[in-house]
């Protein structure tokens, strides 16, 4: 039941994010394709027990398939989210372009003078 409570919250917080990181022009496209993925990972995720068939490894009765490949993506997603731009109290970017400055703008430090 955790489990679930917390597979909501991130669903939701990926979409909030998405509204705020994606600018006006081409925030309807970034978000379908991110719900996309979203459910073409979820509709995969059952086929997690048939790749544990496939790749077990008789003499070892125990299957390392389906948490390694889990954890690889938590932590590939983990350090993904690193790269994406800071948002708080800043102006959304309303084009591309203003995505691509704002991605590319240094933060500054609060500790440099």
């Amino acid at each position: 039941m955790v489990g679930r409570l917390c597979l909501s919250s991130a669903w939701q917080v990926m979409y909030v994010w998405c509204i705020e990181l994606f600018p006006t022009s081409a925030r309807t496209t970034m978000i379908q394709s991110s719900l996309t993925f979203g459910h073409i990972g979820s509709t995969l995720g059952p086929f997690m027990a048939d790749l544990e068939k496939v790749i077990t490894n008789p003499s070892v009765n125990i299957s390392v398939a389906s948490p390694f490949t889990y954890g690889s993506l938590f932590v590939i997603s983990g350090l993904s989210a690193l790269y994406l731009p800071e948002t708080s109290d800043r102006p959304l970017p309303v084009t591309i372009s203003d995505a691509i400055t704002m991605s590319k703008r240094k933060v500054k430090n609060e500790h440099e003078s």
